[in-house]
Order: C-alpha cells, then structure tokens, then sequence
C-alpha cells in the first residue's frame, strides 16, 4: 500500500506539499485538514521542519473571483486560489499584461526635462 503522505491531493504532488501551499496561501491547519481529510494535528506535523522561507505578499480576491474560478480549478483538481495564482504567474513570466488588457501603457518618464 502506498504511503498516505505521498499521495497526490487536490492537485499537489503530496499531501504535505498540498499543507505547505495552502498554509503560504494563508488558510490555518483546521481548514487545511478540512480541505485534505485530515485533522489539524496532522497539518501540524507536516508542516513541521520545513523551510523557513520569506512569506509571500498577499492579497484578498473579491469572492465572486474565487466562485468564477471555482469550475475552471476543479476540472484541474486544484483550488481556485491556486489557478489565480498560476493564471497570474502565466502573465508576469509572459508578459502578457497588453495581450489581456487589450491596451499598450506609455512607459513613463524618468524625471527628465521636459520639450519646451
């Protein structure tokens, strides 16, 4: 029988991958469990000894967002708040800011003198 811990979850290779993105995404370890199956003590556990790393910026998407993507996440088997975190990756690593919004910025001027 295959390890437990080792078997994909919501999208993740493993379940303590699926606990550490969404611990980054901010949600606690009950609601973790809740969404993996497990209780709290069990996120705790594999949360424990991982990397300290820098916690990301975050940012609150209106919940009309979340239920849009809600369709599009589950045909990926991940959660909405990880495919607008990979749809917003997608157009930073692309550049695809003009290609979406339809509409070319000016690059703005760096304090030079202005034509007279």
């Amino acid at each position: 029988m295959a390890d437990a811990r080792r078997l994909s979850v919501l999208g993740y290779r493993s379940q303590v991958d699926a606990c550490v993105a969404l611990a980054d995404a901010g949600l606690t370890p009950a609601e973790i469990g809740v969404r993996i199956g497990r209780d709290a003590g069990h996120v705790r556990a594999a949360l424990r000894g991982r990397k300290a790393v820098p916690k990301p910026r975050t940012f609150t998407l209106p919940r009309h967002i979340i239920e849009c993507l809600g369709s599009a996440a589950a045909a990926r088997g991940i959660e909405p708040v990880e495919l607008a975190r990979q749809l917003l990756d997608t157009i930073v690593e692309d550049d695809l800011f003009d290609a979406l919004l339809g509409e070319a910025v000016a690059p703005q001027q760096t304090g030079g003198a202005a034509d007279g």
